[in-house]
């Protein structure tokens, strides 16, 4: 059934329909509204979609940008990588199986570290992961275990060292006056600080303000796995280790590459 508009036709007395332009003029304005809506409806729809794409635009920038929530912002406070030209050499993983190789692993954060002291972290930490990230709040400290691997036919050696990337503490205070870094190396232990306090046993010192640890020519043979675990605390029993440093935000990376990346076979 048509739909009315307007008024009602009326019918003169001779049986004829009204085309007064009274009447005309109610239905050409009626028209009109009608097409005016129908336009804003169709401008509201585009401008809605546009609006749409555009928060989507944004949440896409912001996950890549490492901004979103969850795991993503997490990223970055620890990394580990190795150059990807390097490919044909070693390799790195989080687990030693291998399923997933990578040359860049965003390694972990921990939020809200407090006091702690060597004593109170596990004697067998790095047995206790396969790999990845198992820091903790009690005791507080940051750790994160991978591997690497000789994927080439010869013997390898390679440097990693361990740099500060950024870092802030309020006031003149540095995070680096508290902080140990400690890594171990399929069971080796080693722990660094910028300044060991007295009675301090068996702690190498950060070799600079930024490249804090290096070590060369680590030797590993064709097929021949490294499990590595850093692990990052500050230490309760340094002078420096006051309220006010627990609240820094520190961010390092630790670099991989190869010594020999030509070898010759009567080098091996």
């Amino acid at each position: 059934m048509a739909k009315k508009i307007g008024k009602e036709p009326r019918v003169t007395p001779n049986g004829e329909i009204d085309l007064s332009p009274e009447r005309a003029f109610v239905v050409k304005r009626t028209g009109k509204q009608i097409a005016k809506l129908q336009q804003r409806i169709k401008v509201t729809k585009w401008v809605l979609l546009a609006l749409l794409c555009l928060v989507i635009l944004l949440y896409l920038l912001f996950i890549l940008l490492g901004g979103a929530g969850g795991k993503g912002g997490d990223k970055g406070d620890f990394t580990v990588t190795i150059d990807k030209n390097l490919r044909n050499l070693i390799t790195m993983s989080e687990f030693g199986d291998f399923e997933e190789t990578a040359f860049v692993l965003e390694g972990t954060s921990q939020h809200d570290m407090w006091h702690c002291t060597r004593d109170w972290i596990p004697a067998d930490i790095q047995d206790q992961s396969e790999g990845g990230a198992h820091s903790s709040v009690d005791p507080s400290y940051l750790a994160y275990t991978f591997h690497t691997k000789n994927v080439s036919e010869n013997t390898v050696y390679y440097t990693y060292d361990l740099d500060l990337v950024e870092e802030y503490v309020p006031g003149d205070l540095r995070a680096l006056d508290a902080i140990r870094i400690m890594i171990i190396k399929d069971g080796e232990k080693v722990v660094w600080a910028d300044a060991p306090y007295d009675g301090e046993e068996a702690v190498n010192t950060f070799l600079g303000e930024e490249e804090l640890i290096k070590v060369e020519g680590v030797e590993i043979k064709p097929g021949d796995i490294d499990k590595y675990t850093v692990v990052m605390w500050f230490e309760g029993h340094d002078q420096q280790c006051i309220n006010d440093i627990f609240y820094s935000k520190i961010k390092f990376k630790m670099d991989f590459c190869v010594d020999n990346p030509i070898k010759e076979k009567s080098d091996k």
